[in-house]
C-alpha cells in the first residue's frame, strides 16, 4: 500500500493509481503536512511513502529532518522522493537523508538541459528490486554479462551521452561553486523575497505557515496578470490559484524588485 500526497506531480501519483495499487491520499492544503503524514503512517501503515520534496504547484517543501526521523522510527517504510524541484538549491546527503530512493529531472534546478535525469537507491531498496529476475539466467553477451540486474532494467537501450555529459558538467559546475555557498546565497535571496511577498499578502497560507520554505513560490495574484508578466520578461507560469515563479542562482534582489514593481502597477 502507498501513501501519496494530494495534487503531487502526475508522474508520481498516476504511476501508482494507474497500476491499481492501493493508496491513501494525504492532504497538503490545510497545513501541518508532516503531522498529516505521521497520522497516515500510524493509522494506515502503508508500505511506501511517495512524495515530491517540493510540491510543484504550491512550492510547499517537506521538512527533510522530519523525513530522516520518520525513517528512523519506521525502518521498514520505503520512502521515495522526487527532487526535481529541489536538488541544486542546497547540500543534500542521500545516504543520511532517510530516503530509500530519490529521483528527478536535470533540467530544473540543476540547469542541465533536457533529456537527462538521475536516481539514487539505498542498498536496502536495491536488493528488493527484481528479486525474481535475479534467480533467472542473465544475458551472456559480453557487453551485458557483467551488468547488475538493476542496471539491465533501468538502462535497457541506447543512452544519450550528450545529455548525460551535460548533467555531468552541471554537477562539476555546482561543485566549483560549492553547495554551501549556493545555499547561503539562495537563502538570503529567498528571505528577501518572502518578506516582500508576505507584506503584500501574496503567499499561500500553507506555505506561509510552514517552517521550511522553497525557492518555488506560488504568488497569490490574479492569473490574468500572467500575459503582462511575460510581456515584461518575467519567467513564470499559472499554477493552481496563482502564478508560480522560481528563484535561482541567476537571480538577485533586483529581479525580485522588478517583479514586485510590475505586479504593484498591475494590481
Amino acid at each position: 500500500k502507498y501513501a501519496i500526497l494530494e495534487d503531487d506531480y502526475p508522474s508520481l501519483n498516476y504511476a501508482i493509481q494507474s497500476r491499481g495499487f492501493a493508496f491513501e491520499l494525504i492532504g497538503v492544503h490545510k497545513g501541518n503536512l508532516e503531522e498529516h503524514i505521521l497520522k497516515v503512517i500510524k493509522n494506515s501503515k502503508p508500505d511506501v511513502l511517495s512524495l515530491s520534496i517540493v510540491q510543484y504547484i504550491s512550492g510547499l517543501k517537506i521538512d527533510l529532518a522530519f523525513i530522516k526521523q520518520l525513517k528512523q522510527d519506521n525502518p521498514n517504510l520505503i520512502i521515495i522522493g522526487d527532487a526535481t524541484q529541489y536538488l541544486g538549491t542546497e547540500p543534500f546527503d542521500f545516504i543520511a537523508s532517510g530516503f530509500d530512493a530519490v529521483a528527478g529531472s536535470g533540467y530544473k534546478w540543476l540547469m542541465a538541459g533536457f533529456g537527462n535525469g538521475y536516481m539514487m537507491l539505498s542498498g536496502e531498496l536495491h536488493s528488493m528490486l527484481y528479486t525474481a529476475a535475479r534467480q533467472r539466467p542473465g544475458p551472456k553477451e559480453p557487453m551485458l554479462a557483467d551488468k547488475p540486474i538493476v542496471d539491465l532494467y533501468f538502462e535497457p537501450g541506447h543512452q544519450d551521452t550528450l545529455s548525460h555529459g551535460t548533467l555531468s558538467q552541471s554537477v562539476h559546475f555546482y561543485k566549483e561553486l560549492n553547495m554551501n555557498n549556493i545555499k547561503e546565497y539562495l537563502n538570503e535571496l529567498k528571505d528577501y523575497a518572502y518578506q516582500i511577498f508576505d507584506e503584500r499578502g501574496w503567499l499561500l497560507p500553507v506555505v506561509k505557515g510552514s517552517a521550511t520554505k522553497s525557492l518555488l513560490i506560488n504568488l497569490q495574484v490574479p492569473r490574468e496578470t500572467y500575459p503582462l508578466l511575460v510581456e515584461k520578461g518575467v519567467r513564470c507560469f499559472p499554477r493552481g490559484s496563482g502564478i508560480r515563479i522560481g528563484l535561482h542562482l541567476y537571480n538577485d534582489k533586483s529581479d525580485v524588485d522588478r517583479l514586485v514593481t510590475v505586479l504593484d502597477q498591475a494590481l
